[in-house]
């Protein structure tokens, strides 16, 4: 049954739900600035960065994942811009140690990979920003080179939360819900396909089952013990 276990995993239950439940930009947003220059170039940088498709996908990702960060970003090889969908697992969150709903700064998990590394020295792993200044920490933690002036004045972030209880800024939850259905579905495939394999065949038995083992398999294609006089 183990040979059926992958097979049945992509029957996209959790997709299934995320997508109705996305239902904010299944029509493009009326997005608008002052003046009809401004407005004009703001219009150019939204077909540039696809912003229309990349909030559906931040919405889902935000139902999935009860939280994420959004950020614009223009990379140095391509200097067109683009929208960051930042998922739960490659980001920290820094609270105001008086107030648990204050986010103070973001620890962006960079995973960068430096195949010529030397052995003991200290590489970028995690960028912070703050609404004053960025800088760069080690992978245990330590601060490299000196923080930097944050020239935005702010996080370039937005942190995207679903429901937050109260006191924090994200649903620890991460719908664990859909998680669960998701895997009781797959295990239902798999008992699916394994019948569907056995060509649906049902063991019937006959005759006097007082001396029969108890609590064996009823399987199409296990051995079954039976007593005399059994068939």
């Amino acid at each position: 049954i183990r040979r059926f276990v992958p097979l049945a995993l992509a029957q996209n239950v959790t997709r299934r739900i995320v997508h109705e439940l996305a239902t904010l930009y299944r029509r493009p947003a009326a997005r608008t600035v002052g003046g009809d220059d401004n407005d004009m170039r703001y219009h150019a940088v939204q077909r540039l960065m696809r912003m229309d498709e990349a909030m559906l996908d931040a919405q889902r990702l935000t139902i999935l994942h009860r939280g994420i960060l959004i950020g614009p970003r223009v990379p140095a090889w391509s200097k067109l811009p683009q929208l960051d969908i930042v998922e739960r697992h490659q980001f920290r969150l820094v609270r105001h140690p008086l107030e648990a709903t204050r986010l103070i700064a973001v620890i962006l998990d960079q995973a960068v990979v430096y195949p010529n590394a030397l052995p003991g020295v200290e590489l970028p792993r995690w960028l912070v920003w703050t609404d004053t200044e960025w800088f760069w920490l080690s992978a245990r933690g330590s601060m490299l080179g000196e923080p930097e002036e944050n020239r935005y004045g702010r996080i370039p972030y937005v942190l995207a939360a679903l429901n937050p209880p109260p006191g924090d800024l994200l649903d620890p939850t991460t719908f664990e819900d859909v998680v669960a259905a998701h895997v009781a579905v797959w295990f239902e495939n798999v008992l699916l396909l394994k019948e569907s394999k056995s060509a649906t065949k049902v063991p019937v038995l006959s005759g006097d089952l007082a001396r029969a083992a108890r609590g064996q398999a009823l399987d199409s294609e296990s051995v079954v013990e039976l007593p005399e006089g059994v068939s």
